[in-house]
């Protein structure tokens, strides 16, 4: 598996920055939970760069707002590519066998 991205870390830790803020632009409550020690040193050295962090804060909540947005009218219940949709038991078949993932019904 590779490695997080120093960028993912940056991008994550400036929501949970914006998160921490009575004024949260993203609400993101969760952004805290995926920042281990290497993320939190990694947003450190960014850490004092308002102006960049509010806008980065900022794209995320525009594409978020416009995700949202979509899936209002395109749930994705209604997906047509069914790489999307998963069913529930996608990974239980092979997992109880020999605990390597796989899909169901293979």
């Amino acid at each position: 598996m590779k490695p997080i991205s120093n960028t993912a870390f940056y991008c994550c830790g400036v929501r949970m920055q914006d998160a921490e803020n009575e004024k949260s632009v993203c609400l993101d409550i969760y952004a805290k939970d995926f920042m281990d020690e290497r993320g939190l040193e990694i947003l450190s050295a960014f850490k004092a760069e308002k102006n960049p962090n509010a806008g980065n804060a900022a794209r995320h909540r525009i594409i978020d707002d416009i995700i949202s947005a979509k899936l209002v009218n395109n749930p994705v219940e209604r997906c047509k590519n069914k790489l999307h949709r998963l069913p529930p038991d996608f990974f239980i078949n092979k997992i109880a066998h020999d605990g390597e993932a796989e899909p169901a019904g293979n």
